[in-house]
């Protein structure tokens, strides 16, 4: 299980309020840690390496399994809330019951929607960073 931690900003569902924080569990077909470091490597003539680290930033690409589409309205008010570059919690293995290793993310770039097939039921998919 997967679970983002969020405050609502935009397209507030029925019995939520703006400004208020929701957690919204899913289950992730894809869920990937997608570091990169930023660095120069150079080598000596002799063989020996020096590296010179600058930075890391670690990116998770996740896409859940199917979604029916009555859950689409809160999927849209989590997407729509973060899509500004705020900052949310983001749990790769817990729940909002039992959380695991919880971390402050933001979203990057837009995310994906796919119907699968005819059925009324949706993949999503999105990235996000570690702040």
């Amino acid at each position: 299980m997967t679970t983002v931690n969020y405050t609502a900003k935009r397209s507030i569902i029925a019995g939520h309020v703006a400004d208020d924080t929701y957690d919204l569990d899913m289950k992730a077909g894809k869920n990937n840690r997608l570091p990169e470091t930023d660095k120069e490597q150079h080598e000596s003539v002799g063989g020996r390496l020096e590296i010179i680290r600058y930075k890391q930033s670690i990116e998770f690409d996740v896409t859940t399994i199917r979604i029916l589409s009555t859950d689409l309205p809160a999927w849209y008010e989590f997407l729509d809330s973060t899509d500004g570059g705020e900052v949310f919690t983001f749990d790769r293995y817990g729940t909002a019951a039992v959380p695991v290793d919880p971390i402050s993310v933001k979203r990057v770039g837009d995310y994906k929607e796919a119907r699968h097939g005819t059925t009324m039921t949706f993949r999503i998919s999105f990235r996000v960073r570690a702040v």
